[in-house]
């Protein structure tokens, strides 16, 4: 009985031709572009935000963008938390009941 033609797709090969490698690299590629390309994954997590009971509570975030959302990950008054207008600089939160947020603004 002689070796498998089965390949081990987690042990090396051997070398790459170029052309595998640029095959490989194009894959890659395309691979990452969906990451890249996803805003819930390119957020910023704010915390210990300090929001009041009121529909007008402007926060300010460093995404570089105007956000598409913002999810409440923590908040301590057991309300919910909902934006209600994004810039580039601020987003807007109603809430509640006065309560300190974590929110991943996305």
């Amino acid at each position: 009985m002689g070796k498998s033609a089965t390949l081990d797709p987690y042990q090396r090969q051997g070398g790459l031709s170029s052309e595998d490698a640029r095959r490989l690299q194009d894959r890659l590629e395309a691979f990452t572009d969906q990451f890249r390309e996803n805003k819930l994954l390119a957020g910023i997590l704010l915390e210990g935000v300090d929001l009041e009971n009121s529909s007008s509570n402007k926060v300010p975030h460093k995404l570089g963008r105007t956000p598409v959302g913002a999810i409440l990950v923590k908040g301590s008054a057991g309300h919910p938390v909902t934006m209600t207008d994004a810039t580039s600089k601020t987003i807007t939160l109603s809430c509640g009941a006065a309560q300190t947020a974590t929110l991943w603004v996305f």
